[in-house]
């Protein structure tokens, strides 16, 4: 009987891999390379080129991309003077796309490094990919760790359909 239920959930896992279409495919390089530019700007500092790659709902809430700039700003500088330097910043391709009737959103995995005194510490997070150019382009909203029945409340065009799963802890590693 396991046998039959581990074949079973294998072949559904083969099945699930081989759906995935040349589109989905396509997307899944897109949102890893636009999200990985995005993160190579925030570690050189570049904010203003930073908030492009931003969900423009979020943007529009704080006020303008020159607002949403300098708060960036303040609090990575903030955390520096406080002793966590952002050293690395990496986007993972997402596996599974939701559709819309105005757009394609996806949750990517985001693991970020940080210098502390003592050593450095990982974590990971998610965010929403959001695409309004049939996967061309990809705008980004950080979860904060907050469920999607959360942020849809703020931002009513994101699809409950999206799954953000828990963040995990950072893990702490002594230099």
């Amino acid at each position: 009987m396991k046998k039959n239920i581990l074949g079973i959930v294998l072949l559904l896992f083969i099945y699930i891999s081989k759906a995935q279409s040349g589109a989905d495919s396509v997307y899944s390089k897109t949102v890893k390379e636009q999200g990985d530019t995005m993160a190579n700007l925030l570690l050189r500092k570049d904010y203003k080129n930073f908030v492009e790659y931003l969900y423009p709902d979020l943007i529009k809430q704080a006020g303008g991309k020159s607002i949403m700039a300098g708060l960036i700003e303040e609090v990575l500088e903030d955390q520096e003077n406080k002793g966590f330097v952002l050293t690395g910043a990496e986007v993972e391709a997402p596996l599974i796309f939701v559709k819309t009737s105005k757009d394609i959103q996806c949750v990517v995995t985001q693991t970020l490094t940080m210098k502390v005194k003592t050593g450095h510490v990982v974590a990971r997070s998610s965010l929403i990919g959001i695409s309004v150019d049939q996967g061309k382009n990809w705008k980004f909203l950080d979860t904060q760790g907050k469920s999607i029945q959360t942020l849809h409340r703020s931002f009513p065009a994101l699809s409950l359909q999206l799954v953000i799963p828990e963040n995990d802890k950072p893990v702490f590693y002594r230099d």
